[in-house]
């Protein structure tokens, strides 16, 4: 199999997995909706203790962060990775990229001002 073929089918089993056990997809909302606050409020309070082993562990972590954001953003120049789905920016509405493709522009003004 090549490559991109086993990444759409770990894609599928993974977006499949929310169909089966629907009582998972509201704490994977909350999870991803809200986890960037919760660790920011970790790491003010590991800041703000007394103890300088935790603010050095702080530190370190801002400069971990800093190197994989870099990391990240040239291994994203370097490899796109193919999105099977795109987001509509006005709706919250996820369309396979093929029926995107075939549609025309006066459709998707439609789509996207309705």
């Amino acid at each position: 199999m090549i490559f991109s073929e086993v990444n759409i089918h770990l894609f599928r089993y993974i977006n499949d997995l929310g169909k089966q056990y629907t009582f998972l997809n509201i704490p994977m909302i909350l999870i991803a909706e809200y986890m960037v606050y919760f660790l920011a409020i970790a790491t003010l309070l590991l800041w703000f203790s007394s103890k300088k082993k935790n603010r050095m562990m702080v530190l370190c972590a801002m400069v971990s962060f800093l190197f994989a954001e870099i990391g990240g953003k040239i291994a994203g120049i370097l490899h796109s990775n193919y999105q099977p789905f795109e987001e509509f920016v006005f709706g919250k509405q996820k369309m396979h990229k093929t029926a995107i493709k075939n549609v025309t522009t006066c459709q998707r003004n439609l789509i996207l001002n309705n």
